[in-house]
């Protein structure tokens, strides 16, 4: 059933725009799609996690809200394939939901079982998606960025690695095509190429 609960959106408006803070006490991560939907991250008070999606003029309440089996959100995105690429860091893996209705595509990487191989994850904390549609992953707990690919999860190569911790920041890229994350200490940019 619809959420009707929208404590954790506030609205205000900037110069015409409208502003939407996400309160922290539900809300985690959000992305718009290329309709300019707003798609936000929930735990709903049921314990339940769910996408959120807000657009179409009314911001207020949602207008549509997708169920998520997942036990911790990372980041997420939106592919153009109508799927959401889910960092759960708790599991320690990536899961690809169906954007419509939630249920599950594949999951890159062995879920609850994390390592730092090609195949794991230690906390992933958000994804991006490369030029060539590729996920991109903060691998926090691994202080690395790794790439695989979306359609078989299969590992593409690591472009970026340091000894100490990444922390918790996020990842995307510029109009440019660099990479752009954050780690503890500075916003850094990386030739992807």
């Amino acid at each position: 059933p619809p959420i009707n609960d929208t404590r954790c959106i506030e609205v205000t408006s900037t110069n015409n725009f409208p502003t939407i803070s996400v309160l922290p006490y539900d809300a985690a991560f959000s992305c718009a799609d290329e309709s300019g939907n707003i798609f936000v991250s929930c735990v709903h008070p049921t314990n339940s996690n769910v996408i959120q999606v807000f657009g179409n003029g009314n911001f207020g309440k949602p207008i549509h809200v997708i169920p998520i089996v997942c036990d911790a959100f990372g980041g997420f995105v939106l592919d153009n394939c109508g799927q959401l690429i889910i960092a759960d860091s708790m599991k320690h893996c990536i899961r690809i939901y169906n954007r419509a209705d939630g249920s599950a595509v594949c999951t890159i990487g062995i879920s609850g079982e994390k390592g730092s191989g090609k195949k794991h994850f230690r906390r992933p904390i958000s994804v991006a998606l490369d030029p060539d549609g590729n996920v991109v992953v903060h691998d926090s707990g691994n202080n690395r960025l790794k790439v695989h690919c979306i359609v078989d999860g299969s590992f593409v190569r690591t472009v970026y690695k340091q000894k100490e911790s990444l922390g918790a920041g996020c990842v995307v890229f510029d109009n440019a095509g660099n990479l752009v994350f954050s780690d503890p200490h500075c916003i850094r940019v990386l030739d992807y190429k």
